[in-house]
């Protein structure tokens, strides 16, 4: 009987020290590692090439031109779902990677509806 209880506070003590160590190696799997990596640097152009548009619907907004909605709304998808794979490099969650999907599926959504309404009009 002595001898069994110090191998099963041993082999409990093991058992913790692996759960917790499993569970280390999860937390410094979800952290960003700090990488810049090619899809970042996409990410990086697309908050750049797609401010400009958003800005264009923002003035046909205030002019009151047609069809600002859709493309404000398609940019700001996209500049949102880009600067939540930059924040990716330092704080890699779940919640941010399901942002990432959600913008980008919008996006495609959106596009593609707007691609179907230029098609109905020729």
């Amino acid at each position: 009987m002595s001898i069994s209880f110090p191998i099963l506070t041993l082999s409990l003590v093991q058992a913790e020290s692996v759960r917790l160590r499993s569970l280390v190696l999860f937390i410094t799997k979800m952290a960003g590692n700090g990488d810049f990596t090619y899809r970042d640097g996409i990410a990086a152009a697309q908050i750049v090439a797609f401010s400009v548009p958003f800005v264009c619907a923002l003035y046909f907004r205030w002019t009151r031109r047609i069809g600002w909605f859709c493309v404000g709304v398609f940019t700001l998808l996209r500049i949102i779902g880009a600067s939540c794979k930059l924040a990716t490099i330092h704080q890699d969650t779940q919640g941010l990677w399901a942002a990432i999907f959600v913008c980008e599926s919008l996006g495609m959504i959106l596009i593609i509806v707007l691609l179907l309404e230029f098609l109905e009009r020729m």
